[in-house]
């Protein structure tokens, strides 16, 4: 009684090792046997793969053998030399791009017109072996159900192996539809039309590569609107964010995933000087249909845009990373489609260096950058609290909605385990105060002694560069001039 323990459909691992004295066709003829197999079912090999077949071409005493496969839609294809012992069907394949091994390639049972059964194997230590076997056709399908069950009945008997431990080899077209090499950087471009009947705020995790799409962190924002959805898309470039809205309408009558997007610029707009940057999921100043191949609406969502001559598919997510089972859930829409395949996909960068950027300045108003404050910016080392005290004049800083006059000053106390702070400012001659623990309130550039030195002033220059949040647009000069600096003092009696 032979043992089975395959660790999954066709991967075939049984106890003992290999039967050299495995019955085999009489009478072999290699001549007969020449010529091209079809792969009906197979157990698990290292090419893998769909619409394969197995051509034999016998010319003097060498044999050449060429294996063809379409595996995830690529082609592939291995060619090497067979062997055959004589007076028996013990052939022998040797194809080094495929194996630096030999293949055992016994034939078990062939009429040499219809079908054959092929075997190999390969001890695993010392108490098992891995068994191999290939039905093969001389048509992608074989001519009746006998010979099918005829091979079952074979493989149980020497085996214990069914046809329900093999993998069934598919020659559908789409199995057999081969996808075009695209090196990174180019557009997809796929023979044949777009399908029609496909029917299925968000960061971007991949998309296929688009010249109107080369910046990073990109994502689409979906808002409510008046008998449509708003469409406000984004990416950054040279730390720049660079939005386009538009709005979008389900077009479908039957429930399914299909919008029709409209993306509108602005004749003036400052989006125009990037009319080649389209950030949006379908061309830019036009309508394109955009169709929701999957999602389940929480955590992950696959789109896909056809015009003819162009695809654009992208997954997208609400995180900026997908989850495990999200992403499993986006791969099954992908292998569903022959016109997606992950080759193609290209990471979106979504790390938070990547979606920095400098905000447009606004006279008046605090500086706004997206994201969470970074506690991680590098600070003075081995810093001296008792040095630091005494009075420092603000020279410039970002403009802060409480601080609207000049003459602006701090006066830092060393206290008992903290630092006491007397800030003042003048306003509209009058001095105003207030007293607290320090407590970095606003960016700004301090200097203990006025006006601020030339060597001093780069020093800073030198921090304010090491640092995304700080740029010198965003600094407002603190005016520190005799006329800032009167204030009428309050009144004290008696004097």
């Amino acid at each position: 009684l032979l043992g089975v323990t395959g660790v999954s459909v066709g991967q075939i691992l049984q106890q003992g090792q290999c039967d050299e004295n495995v019955p085999l066709v009489q009478d072999f003829d290699i001549e007969q046997f020449n010529g091209t197999w079809h792969e009906i079912r197979r157990t698990d090999t290292a090419v893998g793969g769909d619409c394969s077949t197995i051509d034999f071409t016998l010319v003097g005493d060498d044999i050449t053998v060429f294996h063809k496969t379409v595996r995830e839609n690529f082609y592939r294809e291995y060619q090497g030399q067979a062997s055959v012992a004589a007076n028996t069907s013990r052939l022998v394949l040797n194809i080094p791009s495929l194996s630096s091994n030999p293949i055992d390639f016994w034939v078990l049972s062939t009429d040499f017109t219809n079908f054959a059964l092929t075997y190999g194997c390969e001890n695993v230590g010392t108490t098992e072996r891995r068994v191999y076997l290939w039905q093969l056709g001389r048509e992608e399908v074989y001519p009746n159900l006998w010979i099918p069950a005829n091979l079952n009945t074979l493989m149980v008997n020497l085996f214990n192996i069914s046809n329900g431990d093999l993998l069934d080899v598919s020659h559908s077209e789409q199995a057999c539809f081969e996808l075009p090499i695209i090196e990174a950087g180019q557009p997809v471009i796929l023979p044949g039309q777009c399908n029609a009947n496909i029917t299925g705020v968000w960061h971007q995790i991949q998309s296929y590569y688009s010249a109107n799409a080369l910046g990073s962190c990109n994502r689409a924002q979906y808002s409510d609107g008046v008998d449509r959805v708003n469409v406000v898309n984004s990416q950054i470039i040279n730390r720049t964010l660079l939005t386009i809205g538009g709005y979008a309408n389900v077009i479908s009558n039957d429930g399914s995933g299909q919008l029709n997007v409209v993306l509108e610029i602005l004749p003036g707009s400052k989006f125009n000087r990037f009319e080649s940057l389209s950030l949006a999921y379908v061309p830019i100043n036009a309508e394109s249909e955009l169709l929701i191949l999957g999602t389940d609406y929480e955590q992950w969502a696959v789109t896909y845009t056809c015009n003819n001559l162009s695809n654009d598919t992208r997954q997208v997510s609400r995180t900026r990373q997908l989850p495990p089972a999200a992403q499993a859930q986006v791969n099954q829409v992908i292998n569903s489609l022959v016109e997606l395949n992950n080759l193609y996909y290209e990471t979106t960068d979504q790390s938070d260096a990547s979606c920095f950027y400098i905000p447009e300045k606004v006279d008046g108003e605090p500086v706004v950058f997206g994201g969470q404050c970074d506690l991680t910016i590098p600070v003075v080392t081995n810093f001296s609290a008792g040095d630091y005290m005494g009075l420092w004049h603000e020279i410039e800083r970002y403009p802060t909605p409480f601080q609207f006059g000049g003459c602006n000053n701090a006066f830092y106390t060393l206290g008992d385990g903290e630092v006491d702070v007397f800030n003042t400012q003048v306003l509209n001659e009058q001095l105003l105060t207030i007293n607290g623990v320090a407590v970095p309130v606003a960016d700004g550039k301090l200097v203990v002694s006025f006006p601020l030195s030339t060597e001093a002033q780069g020093l800073i220059n030198a921090v304010i560069g090491s640092v995304d949040v700080l740029s010198q647009d965003f600094f407002e000069a603190t005016n520190q001039s005799v006329e800032a600096c009167f204030y009428y003092p309050d009144p004290q009696p008696g004097v």
